[in-house]
């Protein structure tokens, strides 16, 4: 196998095998957004980007997906920018259940998925917001069956 492949999985890592010189040139041309994945720095720096890329309808979608794969980092800074938004989403409907608001859902959602650190996270907000006292008495969850 050469040194260099056409392996697009490799490309970032065939970069840093050339000169700093050319590295510097290559990544005038790789997109922002696809920067932003590479490492914290480059998150913080490009993240808002992200918004504009993504549907709005998919979004949802995709933080649901941070939660599966457990990516602590992405949804302590997804949280940290929206849990004033995700606080008044009230009633929150997904899969016949209706939940007092969105970060209620997503804290049952990752007991689901045992996504851990994600939970860890929101519980950290939650206290942080002097909202952790009596918990199991503030998840309302409403159940949702019709029938035809």
């Amino acid at each position: 196998m050469s040194i260099f492949s056409n392996d697009p999985t490799h490309f970032f890592k065939n970069i840093n095998k050339l000169p700093r010189e050319l590295c510097l040139i290559v990544s005038l041309y790789i997109p922002a957004v696809a920067k932003m994945s590479l490492n914290k720095e480059l998150y913080f720096k490009y993240h808002y980007l992200f918004r504009d890329c993504i549907n709005p309808k998919q979004l949802e979608n995709y933080i649901r997906t941070i939660i599966r794969q457990d990516n602590d980092f992405v949804f302590h800074q997804l949280l940290i920018e929206n849990q004033n938004k995700w606080f008044n989403m009230k009633k929150y409907l997904y899969q016949d259940s209706i939940y007092a608001n969105y970060i209620f859902f997503l804290k049952i959602y990752c007991v689901e998925n045992q996504s851990n650190k994600c939970k860890q996270i929101i519980n950290n907000l939650l206290e942080q917001l002097g909202l952790s006292k009596n918990q199991h008495k503030k998840n309302i969850i409403r159940n949702i069956r019709w029938n035809y």
